[in-house]
């Protein structure tokens, strides 16, 4: 017999119906979709490489199904959604959208450019420059970023034409937000020297190849679950090396609770998955799912001068466990962002398809993009060994500092990585 999670039991108390997701024995889910189109002519979508199935059920069908010998768990199909939709981000009036607002902006960006942190000096302090003088750029390295953006208008960007791809797991196509653009150019993006404020920006990895898997929707960004495990698994089909999630939602008491654990459990030993943390701090005991689950880099912020920020969620999870893993650059993060969208126009309202934003979102596509130089090094220097989640946050905690639940190991850095490989050539 099936379990069926604390979170989902909760829900079914409040509510006629719940979407879930129903996972099964291995080669049994198509057993489970004939089951359900039979007896309730439920209809959902499946994720085959995680044995997965969501779809939204009656409470009575829910404690039917659980009982089925094939199905091993069912799960609430909570929501996830961009961590920033919470920290201040308005809609635009149409005021702000003028010709005047516009060259208003453009004199007020060139005063505050001396407070945004370009993405060429951001990727210094965590070695990224150290590793592009001893040769390594992440070239070679597949880097999937699950988020908001898989748009043409994503993959044309100044900063990534030419190296990603883009694929829609939801009926959505189009982005609205930016936010998925933001996070790829942190992670992967080439030089480009902005006209009016001279700044430059340089992603950390700026030869990997990439994808932007859109799982979110609309201006806010948000999506379901089992929206971002379809994501995922795709990423993952694709063949990444390293999967970015700037996304969270509510955790689970238990972490092997939450079908994301499941899903990490299934290819963690394959790829390296770095998870935002959340921006619920500066309270205890905030931290946000996926970067709440033991078997994913949990990455929060820090500011310019190396100091926690304030909206960085802090751990213990809620079993009790140390989070973040790391921190990264996450303030005033000034990079490349899909053009004329949301969050490209609400940073300074010009919409040129650069902007600065702030986020343990921000934060994480920095330790993605450490993690595919990291990758590089390690194949060629040490092609032996595979760089995957485990190997990487046993580095972290072997080479970094004494765990906390604000910082967690420290500022994460190429060093790390370079100090492995050397002792084990």
């Amino acid at each position: 017999m099936g379990r069926i999670t604390r979170q989902l039991e909760r829900a079914m108390q409040r509510n006629v119906a719940c979407p879930v997701i129903v996972k099964t024995r291995p080669d049994r889910l198509p057993e489970l979709a004939d089951y359900l189109i039979s007896n309730f002519k439920m209809h959902g979508t499946r994720i085959p490489l995680f044995s997965m199935f969501a779809t939204v059920l009656p409470v009575d069908a829910i404690d039917e199904i659980k009982q089925l010998n094939f199905v091993e768990t069912i799960y609430l199909d909570r929501e996830m959604r961009i961590p920033e939709i919470s920290h201040g981000l308005s809609f635009v009036d149409p005021v702000r959208r003028s010709v005047f607002f516009r060259l208003a902006s453009r004199f007020n960006r060139l005063s505050a450019k001396t407070m945004w942190w370009p993405t060429s000096e951001s990727r210094k302090i965590i070695g990224g420059d150290i590793a592009e003088s001893e040769g390594y750029t992440g070239r070679g390295v597949k880097v999937a970023v699950v988020d908001s953006d898989s748009s043409p208008r994503f993959q044309s960007h100044v900063q990534l034409r030419g190296r990603v791809t883009g694929k829609t797991v939801i009926e959505e196509a189009s982005d609205k937000n930016g936010h998925g653009g933001h996070v790829a150019t942190t992670a992967i993006g080439s030089t480009f020297v902005h006209r009016l404020t001279g700044l430059r920006a340089l992603g950390v990895a700026p030869k990997a190849t990439g994808i932007g898997v859109k799982t979110l929707r609309g201006a806010i960004g948000t999506g379901s679950t089992s929206d971002v495990i379809m994501g995922i698994a795709y990423a993952y089909m694709w063949g990444a090396d390293v999967i970015n999630l700037s996304l969270g939602g509510t955790p689970t008491e238990d972490p092997t609770e939450d079908p994301m654990y499941d899903a990490f459990e299934r290819i963690k030993d394959d790829v390296v998955i770095c998870a935002a943390i959340g921006n619920e701090g500066p309270a205890p005991g905030t931290v946000s799912s996926p970067g709440s689950l033991p078997n994913a880099i949990g990455v929060g912020a820090i500011d310019r001068e190396g100091n926690i920020a304030e909206f960085s969620s802090r751990g213990p999870t809620p079993d009790g466990r140390i989070k973040p893993d790391v921190v990264a650059p996450g303030v005033n993060i000034w990079s490349g962002i899909t053009i004329e969208t949301y969050l490209d126009f609400i940073s300074d309202h010009i919409g040129d398809g650069f902007a600065a934003l702030s986020g343990t979102s921000m934060a994480t596509p920095h330790v993605t993009g450490l993690m595919a130089l990291a990758v590089e090094l390690f194949r060629k220097e040490l092609p032996e060994v595979k760089l995957n989640t485990p190997l990487a946050l046993e580095i972290i905690e072997e080479y970094g500092e004494p765990k906390d639940n604000d910082y967690g190991h420290g500022l994460i850095n190429w060093s790390w990585f370079r100090r492995y490989v050397d002792e084990h050539k």
